[in-house]
């Protein structure tokens, strides 16, 4: 008998990968937004952020109506992982270019607008998804997720203040990247067949 009360029917696998991505979206979200506000002064004008949030906001309009086209497939599960991955690359591009070409600092501000908000926007929907495909009481299951995202991002704010390496722009950049990586990682594993989850590999 399933005593599982977030899964009334099927198995519950897939939903600590689901919450692991979502932790690491979460982690992601609270440094990159601390890493590009760290910007401002060092590397960036004071001047430049009416300029620069403008453009992240235009960015952020045009990424999320190109990826809610995307999401209307049934593959939509591939098409996250496609987007974390991209990301991910993104942002090793950023630090293998930020010291040969000073604007990418500018573009990495206007690309962090939209990037993360996107990505944990993705995650909530296959979180969704989860729910339908596995019966889930979601009356249960939302409010518990978003406990366990507001704990990650607390965490994370936390342990920012106790990372050394965030002071470098370059492994910044890369420990981003491998958050992403993280997220489309945990997406790749599950299966419908084993995780009660829609993902076509």
């Amino acid at each position: 008998m399933n005593t599982n009360p977030w899964v009334r029917t099927g198995s519950a696998r897939g939903l600590p990968l689901l919450l692991l991505a979502y932790a690491s979206l979460m982690m992601h979200f609270i440094f990159s937004r601390a890493f590009r506000d760290s910007l401002l002064g060092s590397h960036l004008n004071i001047r430049s952020l009416p300029y620069l949030t403008l453009w992240g906001t235009v960015f952020a309009t045009i990424v999320s109506l190109a990826v809610s086209g995307l999401l209307r497939s049934k593959q939509r599960a591939l098409t996250v992982r496609r987007v974390y991955l991209v990301n991910a690359l993104i942002e090793v591009l950023f630090s293998l270019g930020c010291k040969r070409v000073p604007w990418l600092y500018s573009l990495y501000y206007i690309e962090v607008s939209a990037s993360t908000a996107i990505g944990l926007s993705m995650i909530w929907i296959l979180i969704g998804d989860w729910a339908s495909s596995c019966n889930a009481d979601r009356n249960e299951l939302i409010p518990n997720v978003m406990v366990y995202g507001t704990a990650s991002g607390i965490l994370a704010g936390v342990g920012l203040t106790r990372l050394r390496i965030a002071t470098s722009f370059v492994d910044a950049t890369l420990m981003l990247a491998a958050m992403n990586v993280v997220s489309a990682l945990g997406n790749l594993i599950i299966r419908r067949q084993r995780a009660c989850f829609y993902c076509s590999a």
